[in-house]
Formats: C-alpha cells, structure tokens, sequence
C-alpha cells in the first residue's frame, strides 16, 4: 500500500483504508441476510459508493481537523460527503447512489451548500486520490477526471445537487443504497458486531420446557406452524402458546424477524418472553421508552449507540409496537434503513384485531409494499372477525389459515349480564373481595374509572389500584409492575381499576372482571385477564351497560348488538368458539375495505411510496407520521408537581420519565414553561390518579 495513502486518516485513530475496509466487512454481513433480493449490478454500485463514501477527507483542511482537533487559522470547513458524493457522481453518474453518500450524514437540502458558497477549490494531492482510487480497482480517465478537479467548488458542487435534485430517484432505489451505506458506516464506526441469530424447533421447546417447568409436547396447531413456509393467519385463544408458535414458524432461516404489538406494555411482555429463548443481546426492544427500560436492565451496559442498532432494525430480532415498522412509510425517522432491514424479514403482527381502521389501512400498505421483498407474514388473533380474516387473506395469496380448534371448544368464564351502571356492582365488589377474590374493573373512560377507584377506596377491606394511560411513565410502568404482583399475590392491592388499556397490554390473570359493556371483541379480550390458565371453576365475567360518553369512543350499533348477542347467552359458561361465532354475528355487515378511515391509511401512504421528488426522500416530519387515528393530537407534557424534580435532571430520557400523554387543546391551555425541550403542564395530577379533569369538556380513554 502506498505510504502516504495509509497516513489518510477517516477519524482521528482509523485510516481511511482501515474504515473503509471495515465498511466492506459490514456490507457482506448485511448482504448475506438479504441473499437474493438485489441484482448483481445494483451490489456493484453500491460496493463503488461504500469505498467512496469518504473520499472527500483526503482534502487537507479535513486532515489538519482530525490530527488538531480544530482547523488552523487560514484554512476552510467544508462538508466531506459533499466532495466524496461529487467524486462518485462523475465517475458513476448514478443519482440514487450519489444521493446515499450526500446524505449519510445529514438531509440534502441546500442548506448544505449555504456555508461553503466562498470556497473556490479544495488542497489535496491527486496522487493520493488516485492512489486510493486504485487501491479499490477503479479505474480512472486522469485528463478528463483532472478538467472536472480544476473546475473546483461550487461550480461542480451546484451543477451535481442541481442534477440530482431534478432526477426522479426511484424510492426503492433509494433504501438500498442509502440504507446499507449508513447501516455500514454506523456499524463500522461504532466497533460493534451484529450477532446473527440461526435457531430451530428445538431450541423453541427446550425453551418453552424451561419456562414452564416440565417437559413439553407441542400442540397440533403449533407443530402446523412449524411445518409452515408460507404467510400464516393464525386464530387461537389467550394463553394457547401462539407466540411459541410464531417463533417455530421462523426458526431455522438467518433472517430479520419483527414481533409487533399494538402497546409498549405488550411489547415489554412479549420482549422479557422472547428473550428467554435466545442470546439477550440478539433480542431488541424498541418503542418510545425502551431506552430508559434496557438502561434499566442492564445498568451501565447498554448506551444509546445500541439503542440506535435497535431502533434501526439492525439487531437479529426485534420486539416492537406496529408503529415502528410503519413510520418508515412516511418517510421519518431512519427509514431508509428501517425499510432496508425489513426486507426479506420474518414479520409477526399480534393482537391485529386491536387497531382501528385506519391503522390497518396502513398496516395493509406496509403489507404490499414489504411482500414485493420477499418478508413473510404471520397474523396472530384471539378473536379475528370473519372481514379481517377476509381482508388479510386476499392480501396474502399465499395464505395457510391455521384455528386452534382444541382450546376453542374450551370455556374460561361464566357470563353474566346486567341492564344497571358498573358503579352500582359496588356490594358485589365488595362481597367477592371478602371472599378472596382478585378482581378487575374495566370502564372506558378515565374520568368514569377515576370516580369508580374513589368510590372503592372508602370501602372495607378493598385495596383498588388505578391504571389508565394518563399517568406519567415513571408511575406507570410502577402500576403495571402492582398489577401483575396482584395475580402473584405479592401485593397489597385486591382491585384493579382500569380503562380499556388493560386488553391489549398487560399479561395478568385475576378471578373476576366487572367490565362497562363494549364492542365483543374488546369484551373477549378484557375477559382473557381472567382464569387465563383455565383453571378456576368459579370464575365470571360481568358486562354492566355502558355510559354514554362510551358512545365517542365505540360505535353506538356495534354496543348494543353486543349487548343484545350477550344477553342471550346470560348466566352461560361460553366457550371461545361461541364467543368468536358471536363476534361474526356482530360485525358481519362490516365493510372495511370501503371503510373512509381503511382508506384514508391506505391511500395517504401509498402515494408517500409513489412520490419521487428529491424533498420527499430526505424528509424528516414526525407531524405527518401519524399511525393511530384519534380524536386530537396528543403531546408530552410534564406535570408542574414534577417541576423541582425535574429540574435537578440533566438527562433527557430521565427526564422523559415524568412525562405523560395530554390533549394538544389541553397542553396549550395549562402551559407554563419549557424545560430541555419538554413542556410542564399545570394539569392536576396525582400518582394515585394519574391526570384527569372534571371539566365537562373533557374526556379521555
């Protein structure tokens, strides 16, 4: 290798040859799990782009600032991916790639050039570039390639981002070259392995045996998920072993693989389960506080440049909430890589029966898109209404349906129905407690849970604890921690009052539930937080008629059919097939792909992928990538009681522990200051309430 060459320094203890080299390590790893998907010329341009990346610091003001620190007094700052970027676009005239290495550090928008419009040339000896260039085999024609150096900055600069910028960059395009440039470059830079993750059926089961305490055998509906290789829906009771089933089905391929919840709590659960079976540190979680929870976990070993591998999909597994796999649509956050690694990946949707329409018109999208890249998909349901089984079945021709007919013919609970308000339940609480009965209250609105947990609170022998989601994160994950130590037995609480929260996030088994009445599918899920291991004989569920502020959240016919279906069944013991025959009675005139709010997901996204122009590759707005559908943006805020604890802190994900969810309304209207970027809020708020209002104008679910 030629001596001066080696001398170029990319940082301040790694030699341009070495980070490179270390680059084009990475990029065989990355291109070994996605074997198949990208053509041999495409692997070519963008092995070209990855050894030019960083072309532009053989310039000598770069090189003065990595040995100094700073630059010397006459010399210039410029942005190095801009020189490198131009020394590939002339030699390879390829837009998308050239793109990639203008943006592997920050958006490109003109605002790059801004600061540099004075410089006229760059000083660097073309013997080492050539050098270098010939160190990695590419050829140069040095008299036209020396025209085009003396032609100096900006003159080629401006032509080149004027060129690229009127280009229609194919999107696809984009996320390959893009998404592995910065995928090996921040792998490369950070000094950290990707571990990949091979398992098969057995590591599965020893697993499962080892959590559950004895030998196992698995049931017929899993060992059909294990011999599955194509996209499966499977429909299976709580507490079945679906999600062991799911890990079957993608076991033994090197591969991405995805599980995604619609809850952080679910998502949690689901993280400390997978984990169990495989190597901790191939297991990711990610969600808007998984980094506060993994620092928990494992105090001082984990930083933010592994939050950053996981929130970028690069680690063997992931545990998420949907929306992680759905902002890259929008183009936010990351996505190129994001995109890039959830081609060709193993992707499991839980709980898909839980998200609102408009949430599955994007879910859809992401379908469509992620199936032209070969990703398979496995659907997981207790209660998946027969339009849902419908609509997922077209979308995934190659479909195998597998029903867990053994547990569905089982029953859990005794129902019971009732024509009066859950608050008037109060005696039968009170009774069932003193029995030494673990009892679940379930209201649909915080404000009408708040009052229930006040009124509890007076009475004997009754320990109620409240959990909504207007309690900041600190006392929430504490509540939910409380919850399960109920079912445990290991706490001081007797009750738990919630919201609807409860269904689709917390893995607990209490003894009977008194629950406001709500849409059959809500219900079957509420009811699977009781005698969830089917072993309590005297178990009951108790559905009380909804208030009407119910009515905003749920529609008004899917209520009362539910209420009149379950009245039929009154004082039964239903069995789960029962419960999911009630559930198509109920929701068989449901017509989702006409559905405005299907459509709206569907549509908003699709013309994200369609659109080509320079501005919608590299932008970056959160206030587009809405993937929930509600009422009214919500912000963080901080409670003002919080307000001395909090300014003690200097970190801002301790910080973000002490934030909770609020109206935007809300937030303007009890603004008070700002502290690091967060907002505290005059909002009343207590830990063993959380927030609410009794302002009429208010309501929260």
């Amino acid at each position: 290798m030629d001596k001066e060459i080696s001398g170029i320094l990319a940082k301040k203890d790694q030699s341009l040859i070495e980070h490179t080299d270390r680059l084009l390590s990475v990029f065989n790893e990355l291109d070994e799990r996605r074997s198949g998907l990208f053509s041999e010329y495409d692997r070519g341009i963008l092995k070209s782009a990855i050894i030019l990346h960083d072309a532009g610091k053989v310039v000598e003001s770069f090189q003065n600032l990595i040995r100094s620190g700073k630059f010397p007094e006459n010399d210039f700052y410029f942005r190095h991916e801009l020189m490198s970027g131009a020394l590939f676009f002339y030699l390879f005239h390829h837009p998308a790639a050239a793109l990639s290495i203008f943006t592997h550090h920050l958006p490109l928008t003109f605002e790059l050039f801004r600061d540099q419009k004075e410089i006229k040339s760059f000083n660097f000896s073309k013997e080492v570039l050539y050098s270098f260039l010939a160190y990695y085999d590419i050829e140069v024609q040095k008299e036209k390639f020396e025209l085009f150096l003396q032609k100096g900055y900006p003159k080629n600069f401006y032509y080149i981002y004027n060129t690229v910028r009127k280009e229609e960059i194919v999107r696809d395009d984009f996320i390959f070259y893009k998404g592995i440039l910065q995928s090996c470059d921040w792998i490369a830079s950070s000094g950290k392995k990707l571990k990949p993750l091979i398992y098969d059926k057995n590591t599965v089961i020893k697993g499962l045996e080892s959590r559950l305490g004895k030998n196992i055998a698995l049931s017929d509906f899993q060992k059909e998920c294990a011999e599955s290789n194509s996209d499966v829906i499977v429909i299976a009771p709580t507490g079945s072993g679906k999600t062991e089933a799911a890990l079957l089905w993608s076991s033994g391929i090197r591969k991405g693989r995805f599980y995604l919840l619609p809850t952080r709590v679910t998502a949690n659960a689901i993280w400390g389960r997978i984990k169990a079976y495989f190597d901790s540190d191939s297991v990711a979680l990610v969600h808007s506080g998984a980094y506060n929870l993994r620092q928990k976990d494992n105090p001082g070993k984990y930083d933010y440049s592994d939050y950053l591998l996981a929130k970028t999909f690069h680690i063997a597994f992931t545990v998420a909430t949907v929306d992680q796999i759905l902002t890259p649509g929008f183009n936010y956050n990351y996505w190129e890589m994001k995109t890039y690694n959830l081609m060709g990946a193993d992707i499991i949707l839980d709980e898909i029966h839980a998200y609102d329409f408009y949430t599955l018109g994007l879910i859809t999208a992401t379908i469509r898109y992620l199936k032209k890249w070969k990703s398979r998909f496995f659907i997981l349901s207790a209660t998946l209404p027969e339009f849902l089984l419908n609509h997922f079945a077209r979308e995934l021709s190659d479909i195998k349906i597998i029903k867990n007919y053994s547990l569905l013919n089982e029953s859990r609970n005794r129902y019971y129905i009732h024509l009066a308000k859950v608050e008037d339940a109060i005696s039968t609480i009170i009774e069932k407690v003193k029995e030494g009965k673990k009892v679940l209250i379930v209201i649909n609105s915080v404000k009408k849970a708040v009052q229930m947990f006040k009124q509890l609170q007076n009475c004997d022998r009754c320990y109620p604890i409240c959990y909504h989601s207007g309690f900041i994160k600190k006392d929430r994950a504490h509540k939910e921690e409380e919850l399960d130590n109920i079912e445990k037995e290991k706490s001081i609480y007797n009750i738990a009052v919630t919201t609807q929260v409860v269904e689709v996030s917390l893995d607990i088994d209490y003894d009977i539930l008194f629950t406001e009445n709500a849409p059959i599918d809500a219900l079957v899920q509420r009811s699977g937080r009781v005698n969830r291991c089917r072993k309590k004989p005297d178990s009951a569920v108790h559905i009380y008629a909804h208030y009407d502020i119910s009515e905003k959240i749920y529609s008004r016919e899917l209520l009362e059919k539910t209420m009149t279906e379950m009245d039929k069944h009154n004082g039964s013991r239903m069995t789960e097939n029962e419960l999911l025959m009630l559930t198509e009675i109920i929701y068989k005139d449901i017509d989702l792909e006409r559905d405005p709010l299907f459509l709206e997901g569907l549509h908003k996204y699709e013309e994200i992928q369609k659109n080509k122009k320079l501005d919608s590759l590299t932008s970056d707005d959160d206030v587009k990538a809405i993937t929930r559908k509600i009422e009214y943006f919500k912000v963080a805020v901080i409670p003002l009681i919080f307000e001395s604890e909090v300014m003690a802190l200097s970190n801002l994900r301790d910080i973000e522990e002490y934030t909770v969810d609020i109206p935007l309304w809300l937030a303007k209207k009890t603004r008070v200051q700002e502290y690091k970027g967060f907002l505290i809020s005059s909002i009343d708020y207590n830990s063993e309430v959380g927030y609410f209002s009794d302002d009429k104008s208010f309501e929260m679910w």
